[in-house]
């Protein structure tokens, strides 16, 4: 019999309660839970891998040392609070990050099916404000799990930003919109609020070949086939799953040695100096 992996979930807020909560129901895993404020080096002992779900500002110092005594790391989203403390993160190959989009059934659905590279992209990111923190500003709350799709779908280096941003409710962006393009011609244009009163995850991506729009709460799919003439969309089947179950899926296969996770430290370290770039792009126009 496999022996059970053993994992601690570090931070007891929203995020980590949902990783605990869902690794507690599988067979095959012991998770401990762990609040860094009360210390936790006892509770580190003998684990096979870790979730870091503490706020942003402590992202570097808490996956650091775990990092470093080669133990698979996955820290929630943005990886860290600036590029070059993801920079050193991102060095570790069994560094992982949670940008759980790319889980997405939505976007799984669409990517399989793909037949042709992403050209375009265009995304709308809408939260109410009371349902996010204020730790880290808009671009690396919400944001940046458009630019990590981004940086995935759309070929080339990033060659051109251009953005505009308001602070509303806090000193950090509450809302931003940016329009990125790449050396090989790729363009997205992002927009991620959180000054609403309802939420809207949408992505539109087109190829050479057609256009997808995507309902990513919903986890819906549309495909319109431009290329062959069709002007009415068709409804793509979207597999019924769990984002943060699949994540999992792909968290523990990778501690196994089974495969890979889908998003490296590296992927987290790109979409972190993408937010960075629309951040400096905005203060360069205020």
């Amino acid at each position: 019999m496999t022996r059970a992996l053993v994992g601690a979930v570090i931070g007891v807020g929203h995020m980590g309660g949902l990783h605990a909560t869902k690794l507690d129901a599988r067979a095959g895993v012991r998770v401990r839970r762990i609040d860094p404020v009360r210390g936790y080096e006892d509770s580190l002992r003998g684990i096979d891998f870790a979730i870091v779900a503490v706020p942003t500002r402590s992202h570097a110092e808490v996956a650091a040392p775990l990092l470093e005594r080669g133990i698979p790391v996955l820290v929630e989203k943005p990886l860290a609070a600036t590029a070059s403390e993801a920079q050193a993160l991102a060095a570790h190959p069994h560094c992982f990050c949670g940008h759980i989009e790319r889980f997405n059934p939505a976007v799984r659905a669409m990517s399989v099916r793909m037949e042709a590279p992403v050209q375009f992209i265009q995304s709308e990111r809408i939260a109410p404000p009371l349902s996010r923190g204020t730790d880290v500003d808009v671009l690396r709350d919400l944001m940046v799990h458009d630019l990590d799709l981004v940086g995935w779908l759309l070929d080339g280096a990033i060659v051109d930003v251009k953005a505009n941003g308001l602070a509303v409710r806090n000193d950090g962006f509450d809302i931003a919109h940016a329009r990125i393009e790449t050396g090989t011609g790729g363009v997205a244009t992002l927009t991620a609020s959180r000054v609403a009163r309802r939420s809207v995850r949408t992505m539109r991506a087109v190829t050479e070949r057609a256009y997808w729009n995507l309902n990513l709460r919903e986890g819906r799919v549309e495909r319109v086939r431009w290329a062959d003439g069709q002007l009415e969309g068709e409804q793509i089947d979207v597999p019924e799953g769990d984002a943060l179950d699949a994540e999992h899926d792909a968290l523990l296969a990778a501690v196994r040695g089974e495969s890979d996770f889908p998003v490296t430290g590296q992927h987290a370290l790109r979409a972190l100096r993408m937010a960075e770039a629309v951040q400096d792009d905005i203060e360069r126009r205020l």
